[in-house]
């Protein structure tokens, strides 16, 4: 008992282009040769032919076989080997020269044949696909002077183009003992499937699939050849009315042939089917055949010069066909299937008969017809395909969903059903690597996955005798064996990017199929369901939100869970370097009074980005009457007890400042001297959230600059000194700006100092102020762009804006570039965060000379608890009794030699710092000085990084 091919007859099956061959079973002996184009393969090593060292062509493995070897053609599958392959070398009499490769082409380059056999015997070739190459002019196989070759399940193809009536195969009249049993020869146009020459013997033509459309040649063509056998071909022939003229068969056999013509199907749309010439009609057998032509009435037969259009007057007249089926009316293929007329009435003893199909399966009775055939067995079906039993089985099935270790039933629902009543086995591949297992159909198969994912189940249905199956593929959903605990996680998109749209990835999960339904609550009031295609919000602004998971597995299970999202700005620098925004001195001396406070407006600040929510400024006092502070704050904010800056009266001090901008766009200044003041105000650049822009790097601090060191030497007055930057210390070429500690050293005289990029103009600034003798730090940040493009050399500039020399320090704290990679600035208003005089942040008491403290600044005042890659802290030293340093730097790390702040007995002086947090949170404040001090860092925002929180 067996199953049904999925077709509905047998001429269709003849046309089909699709057909596939199975590689052929080969018991070879003696020792196998490989081919294979890998980077190791050759043709000229005594030794190659090896898996490991095999041949590149399939010529030089011909020329080295000798009788009993195989050579097995390989590569990636459907691999070609262009080549015009003639076979010299000769097998023996049970041991054969084999080649092999199911799934590989031999295709010629040129015009010769594929193949050519010529002068050889015992020869074999399996599984091949050989084609000519288009327009080549040529035959796919010549079989010359030679003996003892088959050609069993090839596939001839590409044949359209061949003119002058050339062939698939031709065998020439010395040749004899040849076979070309299941194979297909198609895509013919002119030419014919095969062509026998006068003088050809013993050839045998079994089990094939030919077809043609446009042929003006017979699909088989035998010319004074004898001992032929014709058995169980299934043929068609299709030509237009133009090309292909009336007298084109599916078959030909003239000029005194002998054959033996029996259990062939055929279409032909132009008749006759069957053409026997007079000179050969005595020497033919034609039996067990069914032919068809596609014009009702037209002669199916021509027989001696004579033609017939109906079995019956054919048998009639000539004693032949007694067994031969008319097909049905015009444009109908002759049908095969279950109850055909055509299964079970074959000859199974004609000459050149097969035990196994075109598909290797095997030859079985069906149990709805009477078996009317002869021979040793009477249910051999007409034409190369046995027809089996046909299986309902559905080619797929929805998915499954198992968790991990359960036990799961392999076995399709419904059960498949035999339309033979055949008792079926069932077959099942888990997909994950376990072993197959097998049952009857309708019994269940268990198996436990034991890892989470998504597998392919295959199952294959097989009928009683093993000739015919059919499969079946699933989905099957493994899931944790306990509930799904995923969590949605944000990041930063590729940069460029707007930093107020993130990019959240489900972590704790194999993969989002696991998920059936879900929820995200992302903190801000808006929520979105089940997207398929990745999950970006856009925040309205800058802050930290609590982000809400929900939604159940596809098991049903329910899971809730909440994470963090921060949402900080991008860094634009001003292109072209600083720009002066305010200067009070353009009004008189002293114009900012005492507690007064200066509003300035973003647009007054140079910022043109969209929606600012922090700028990066400069800010400066002198002519101070008194001493006091300034502090930077958001306007429409209430006034932090913080300082930005602090003085001494008439001295000029500077400091860099990162202000949030107020609801308003406005940033205020306020004086907190008892005596007026001279305000100056330069902006560098601005953050944003709304707009795209570079992220942060830290680094280091790294020394990139010491004029004091060997061979160095002071910045003359008014002069200008230039550190390169960019491609060095782990700046990329493309960064955008970069930030330094930069501290000025053994002044001679009064002055400023001016950092900008390379290739800018110096801009009518200045970062910090110094008279003679004072050491003073100063961070700056500059662009190390030009027309908004990075320079691949970009450079830090210094200029010494004073008349007399000055040593300058350069330390790297960190750089600024587009990629997503970086850290986000998170502003906040400025917040105190240490103080150890009424102590905040730490014990009350002074921090003692060469002491460290340790201020934790991670999950602190709104600060994230994790992430956190540096902190924007404003250091400020008083009440100190000598001279000294601090130095801030990550906890858990060695400090290493920069300086954050320089001071002198007694002096309250403050500096801005962008330092790196340590892993665990704090950063670590050291008292490089000679006594004790009091320390006050104020906290202007945080840089986070995603990347540091997974």
């Amino acid at each position: 008992m067996r199953s049904a091919h999925r077709v509905a007859g047998f001429a269709a099956i003849a046309v089909s282009a699709g057909f596939v061959i199975a590689p052929a079973a080969h018991a070879a002996t003696g020792t196998t040769l490989y081919v294979n184009r890998t980077a190791t393969c050759s043709n000229t090593d005594p030794s190659a032919g090896s898996q490991a060292l095999p041949f590149c062509s399939v010529q030089a493995a011909a020329d080295a076989a000798q009788p009993g070897q195989t050579v097995v053609i390989g590569g990636p599958i459907g691999e070609t080997y262009w080549e015009n392959l003639v076979v010299k070398h000769s097998g023996a009499p049970g041991a054969p020269i084999t080649f092999t490769g199911a799934g590989y082409y031999l295709t010629a380059p040129g015009a010769s044949p594929a193949l050519t056999l010529s002068g050889v015997h015992d020869v074999a070739f399996s599984g091949l696909t050989i084609e000519p190459y288009v327009h080549g002019g040529h035959d796919a196989i010549d079989i010359i002077g030679s003996q003892n070759v088959s050609l069993d399940r090839l596939a001839l193809s590409y044949l359209h183009a061949n003119p002058q009536g050339l062939r698939g195969i031709d065998v020439d009249g010395s040749s004899s003992a040849i076979t070309l049993s299941r194979s297909t020869v198609s895509g013919l146009w002119d030419g014919g499937a095969v062509r026998v020459e006068s003088g050809a013997h013993d050839v045998v033509v079994t089990t094939n699939h030919l077809s043609g459309w446009g042929v003006t040649h017979p699909l088989v063509q035998v010319s004074g050849a004898s001992g032929v056998d014709l058995t169980s071909n299934s043929l068609s022939v299709t030509s237009n009315s133009i090309s292909a003229p009336q007298g084109v068969s599916d078959i030909a056999i003239d000029a005194g042939s002998t054959a033996d013509v029996e259990n062939n199907v055929g279409y032909g749309s132009k008749s006759p089917a069957l053409s026997v010439s007079t000179d050969s009609a005595a020497h033919v057998v034609s039996d067990y055949n069914a032919f068809q032509v596609a014009t009702v009435g037209a002669p199916k037969y021509l027989w001696a010069g004579v033609d017939y259009a109906t079995v019956a007057a054919f048998t009639i007249a000539t004693a032949q066909g007694a067994h031969d089926i008319d097909g049905p009316a015009s444009g109908n293929y002759p049908q095969i299937g279950d109850r055909s007329p055509l299964v079970d009435s074959a000859n199974s003893d004609a000459p050149g008969e097969l035990s196994t199909d075109a598909y290797g399966h095997p030859r079985v009775h069906d149990p709805h017809v009477t078996a009317t055939g002869v021979g040793h067995a009477n249910y051999y079906d007409r034409g190369a395909v046995e027809v089996e039993d046909s299986i309902a089985y559905p080619p797929s099935s929805s998915a499954a969903t198992v968790a991990v270790s359960s036990a799961f039933d392999g076995q399709p629902v419904p059960a498949p059903t035999s339309a033979w009543g055949e008792a079926l086995t069932a077959t099942v591949d888990f997909g994950d690597g376990s072993t197959q297992q097998s049952g009857p159909v309708g019994t269940s198969i268990y198996h436990s996955y034991q890892q989470v994912g998504v597998y392919l189940k295959k199952t294959t249905i097989t009928n009683g005798d093993g000739g015919y199956s059919v499969s079946g593929y699933q989905d099957v959903n493994v899931l944790p064996a306990a509930p799904l605990a995923p969590v949605l996680v944000a990041g930063l998109n590729d940069g460029p990017y707007t930093p107020d749209t993130l990019r959240f990835t489900m972590t704790g999960i194999d993969g989002q199929w696991e998920i059936a339904h879900w929820t995200a609550n992302f903190g801000d009031g808006s929520t979105v369901a089940d997207l398929t295609n990745g999950i970006t919000h856009t925040y309205p602004r800058p802050g930290i939100y609590t982000v809400t998971f929900t939604g159940t597995d596809l098991l049903g299970r329910p899971f809730a869970s909440k994470s963090t999202a921060v949402v900080g700005t991008a860094y634009n620098p001003l292109d072209g370097g600083p720009q002066r925004a305010y200067d009070s001195r353009t009004k008189g001396r002293d114009t900012v009074p005492a507690h007064a406070v200066v509003r300035l407006s973003t647009s007054a600040l140079h910022v043109a980005t969209v929606a600012p929510d922090a700028v990066q400024l400069n800010v400066t006092v002198t002519n101070p009457e008194a001493g006091g502070f300034v502090t930077v704050y958001p306007d429409g904010a209430a006034r932090p007890n913080v300082s930005n800056v602090n003085f001494t009266p008439g001295l000029t001090v500077a400091n860099q400042v990162t202000a949030s901008v107020g609801s308003s766009g406005y940033v205020d200044f306020y004086n907190g001297s008892d005596k007026p003041i001279d305000l100056v105000v330069d902006t560098v650049g601005s953050h944003t959230s709304a707009q795209s822009g570079s992220v942060y790097h830290a680094v280091g601090p790294v020394r990139v600059l010491d004029t004091r060191a060997a061979g160095g030497r002071p910045v003359a007055g008014n002069g200008t000194i230039t550190v390169p930057v960019s491609g060095l210390n782990g700046v990329p070429t493309n960064a955008m700006a970069a930030a330094f500690n930069v501290t000025a050293v053994n002044a001679l005289s009064s002055g400023f100092l001016t950092a900008y990029g390379s290739g800018q103009n110096r801009p009518g600034v200045s970062n910090a102020n110094w008279t003679a003798g004072k050491v003073v730090p100063a961070l700056v940040t500059v662009s190390l762009t030009s027309g908004g493009v990075p320079l691949a050399n970009g450079g830090l500039v210094l200029h010494n804006g004073g008349g007399g020399s000055v040593d300058f320090v350069a330390d790297l704290v960190g750089y600024y570039d587009m990629s997503s990679t970086g850290s986000v600035f998170l502003p906040s208003a400025p917040t105190r965060v240490l103080d150890t005089r009424g102590g905040i942040g730490a014990s009350v008491g002074q921090l003692g000379a060469q002491q460290t403290l340790r201020l934790k600044v991670a999950g602190v005042g709104g600060v994230p608890a994790a992430g956190v890659a540096a902190a924007a802290l404003n250091l400020t030293v008083t009440d100190s009794a000598g001279a000294g340093f601090l130095s801030a730097y990550p906890d858990g790390t060695v400090r290493g030699g920069a300086s954050s702040v320089n001071f002198t007995a007694g002096q309250t002086v403050a500096n801005m710092t962008v330092t790196p947090v340590g892993a665990d949170g704090y950063v670590d404040i050291y008292n490089g000085g000679s006594a004790p001090v009091s320390v006050i860092a104020d906290l202007s925002g945080t840089y986070y990084s995603y990347g540091a929180t997974g």
